[in-house]
């Protein structure tokens, strides 16, 4: 079965993992940043600030990369309905299940 893809919804892009995934991914950024290697002057902040600049790297990491992604899927919006350009093709291929 072949498959092309023509439209993405940015709003399955926001309510899906995606956003959870790039968290985790900024978390653990962070967590390299202000922990592991931190600079001399990460080194004097209290565990308050340490905390606070995690959470807050994490979701300015989140926000930042969810956006680029949206413009990414306004682009091939554009280019695949406005344009007319096609889109990604898909193929698949039925599987059986074993039943043992």
């Amino acid at each position: 079965m072949k498959y092309e893809l023509k439209y993405i919804s940015p709003l399955s892009v926001v309510f899906s993992v995606v956003p959870l995934v790039l968290f985790s991914l900024g978390f653990l950024a962070a967590l390299g940043a202000f922990v592991f290697f931190p600079s001399e002057f990460i080194k004097t902040f209290s565990l308050v600030k340490l905390l606070t600049a995690i959470l807050a790297s994490s979701v300015i990491y989140t926000v930042t990369f969810t956006s680029v992604i949206l413009i990414g899927v306004f682009i091939y919006n554009f280019f695949s309905l406005g344009l007319g350009v096609s889109g990604i093709k898909l193929e698949f291929n039925p599987v059986e299940e074993n039943k043992d």
